[in-house]
């Protein structure tokens, strides 16, 4: 710091003029304040002679000391500026190494519950997580395209199965964080349950009108919605009025708006406290093939210490109790359908 102030100075009619504004921490001197020294005996052949100026730099460094710490020696000094100079890189040093940071590709049906993970994650590891929201369908097309995504959390497990086959995952990170729970969602207006009229028997005494549900082709819980009214009969009365969005936020939004009467959305959009009203009805999982939720690190992400480490952060009990209280379904229940995953595999293979 101070050999700086020395580079700076100007050795001129026999006096080292040392401004206060060069200096790099703080003094009791105003920023046009000047520090006088007596360079004569080195001015005399400061360009002739090395050792003079070297005597005229000399000067002025014992003046600082004086000016700075009067009261002490140069070498203890020295020590001094030695430790400020080490407690400088130390306090420095966590900004320098911050924490990584990963892509996350996510389905809109989980926008919700990792909104409520991403700060607890942040907080503990000193990572940082980047969210992108979207369907499956068209995150997985992303992704395929080059899109720099460190991890994807789909909506189902055959697209990041389809990730790891073709290498642009990393092979036997897969793994179930969630199976997803589909319900219908009436709009209250509708509903009057002291006359019976709930979701259920507003839906199959055919009183709505139009139904939103995502497009099959780009989402599961679109697929699981086609699976359930093919298999309750009620493909052929429905399908004419039915509004596909791009993503399950979409279906949503269309119910919230008024724009249809009621949507097929996932459990864990819906708000706690009314997820037990007569607006909401639970489908039977028995008529869609299970919601496996599976995520996966991407070839992007291989090396990428925030996407390894929220992995293992989802595992945790403690997460898992929340993304169970989110919505899904419980941690013995996605180990028991693991092995049902198969065969919805093979019927949502037409719908990528």
């Amino acid at each position: 710091m101070i050999g700086y102030v020395v580079d700076r100075s100007i050795c001129k009619n026999n006096w080292l003029r040392l401004r206060s504004a060069d200096l790099n921490f703080s003094s009791s001197l105003s920023p046009s304040a000047t520090l006088r020294v007596d360079c004569t005996e080195g001015s005399r052949k400061i360009n002739k002679n090395k050792e003079a100026s070297a005597a005229c730099a000399e000067r002025s460094r014992s003046a600082l000391s004086q000016l700075f710490f009067p009261s002490l020696s140069r070498p203890t000094i020295s020590y001094l500026i030695f430790i400020i100079g080490l407690l400088s890189f130390v306090l420095t040093f966590p900004t320098v190494a911050s924490g990584a940071e990963a892509r996350i590709a996510v389905a809109s049906n989980f926008i919700a519950t990792i909104k409520r993970l991403k700060p607890q994650f942040e907080q503990q590891s000193g990572h940082k997580l980047t969210l992108h929201f979207g369907s499956t369908g068209k995150l997985y097309a992303q992704i395929i395209n080059g899109a720099p995504f460190d991890l994807f959390l789909a909506a189902d497990a055959v697209r990041p199965k389809k990730l790891e086959a073709d290498g642009k995952a990393v092979a036997g990170s897969r793994f179930t964080y969630a199976t997803g729970v589909l319900v219908l969602w009436i709009a209250e207006a509708l509903v009057q349950p002291e006359k019976g009229k709930t979701a259920k028997t507003i839906f199959e005494q055919d009183e709505i009108k139009h139904i939103s549900m995502t497009n099959p082709k780009l989402a599961p819980y679109g697929m699981a919605a086609k699976q359930f009214l093919q298999a309750s009969n009620y493909w052929g009365k429905y399908q004419t009025r039915l509004l596909l969005g791009n993503n399950v936020a979409q279906t949503l939004q269309f119910v919230q708006s008024g724009g249809v009467g009621a949507g097929f959305i996932a459990l864990a959009q819906v708000a706690a406290k009314k997820r037990n009203s007569a607006s909401v009805w639970i489908i039977p999982t028995e008529k869609y093939m299970p919601l496996q939720q599976q995520a996966v690190l991407l070839k992007q992400g291989e090396d990428n210490l925030a996407a390894k480490a929220f992995i293992q952060f989802l595992k945790t009990k403690e997460v898992v109790k929340q993304i169970e209280e989110a919505g899904y379904s419980l941690e013995k229940e996605v180990n028991a359908k693991e092995g049902h995953g198969k065969k919805g595999d093979k019927k949502e293979k037409g719908s990528d």
